[in-house]
């Protein structure tokens, strides 16, 4: 059967159809608002559970944006290259679809990477547009949620040996004796706080790289139209 053709709308460039800062926005906005209406009884089992959907709604923001940015200006995948980084995709995948997916190759190639850390974000978006989403201090304070995070996730925040060793400096002690016995609590305030760590970072990540693209696309004499430019003009919404 021979595939369809079909005109692509510009929320078809993003996974959803929702521009990736907006999508994020909002389900940062939903995890705010239910740990600040957790019922007294349950405020730290709450903060959690909802601490580990920050993480991984955070490492989606990175993989959809990077999908939505490729889809849009395709030819961005050359500076994936020449700086060493994959680029191909899974051909036999587009052919069982009878639509045209080209608009979505960035979304198949963004599954090849790791958005997990902040080292490997910077370094695919590093070599993509020349920025680096996080500084070195955010770095080293969404290592620290990271960390955290395992933590409930693999140990149900129970305190392990060498969680407490790791954590040694932070804690200002190194406790063993906590191991098995004593844990990690995610308080309102605490989870307030590193929601709004990645609020700002995204934030950024979503103004800095539409200007990053914006800049690429007039050097290298590329003219986007009809829903590409559009789609490059929605990648920048985000929802204050």
């Amino acid at each position: 059967m021979p595939r369809r053709i079909e005109h692509v709308h510009e929320l078809e460039y993003f996974a959803g159809g929702v521009p990736t800062g907006a999508s994020f926005k909002l389900r940062l906005n939903e995890l705010r608002e239910i740990v600040l209406q957790a019922s007294d009884g349950h405020r730290e089992s709450v903060g959690g559970l909802a601490y580990i959907g920050l993480t991984a709604y955070f490492e989606s923001f990175f993989k959809d944006h990077f999908g939505s940015m490729v889809s849009i200006v395709p030819s961005l995948t050359t500076n994936l290259a020449a700086r060493g980084h994959e680029t191909h995709i899974d051909m036999a995948l587009l052919t069982k679809s009878e639509t045209d997916l080209r608009h979505r190759l960035g979304f198949y190639l963004a599954e090849r990477y790791d958005f997990g850390t902040p080292q490997k974000v910077n370094a695919v978006f590093g070599a993509l547009l020349g920025l680096s989403p996080f500084s070195k201090d955010e770095a080293t304070k969404y290592d620290r949620v990271l960390h955290d995070r395992n933590l409930l996730v693999h140990h149900g925040g129970t305190y392990t040996t060498s969680y407490l060793k790791a954590a040694a400096k932070r804690f200002g002690t190194d406790e063993p004796s906590r191991a098995y016995w004593d844990g990690l609590r995610i308080s309102p305030n605490r989870f307030q706080d590193d929601a709004n760590l990645v609020d700002s970072i995204g934030r950024k990540v979503i103004k800095s790289s539409h200007a990053a693209i914006s800049r690429y696309v007039q050097d290298n004499g590329i003219v986007l139209r009809g829903a590409r430019r559009k789609a490059l003009e929605y990648s920048q919404w985000w929802d204050e």
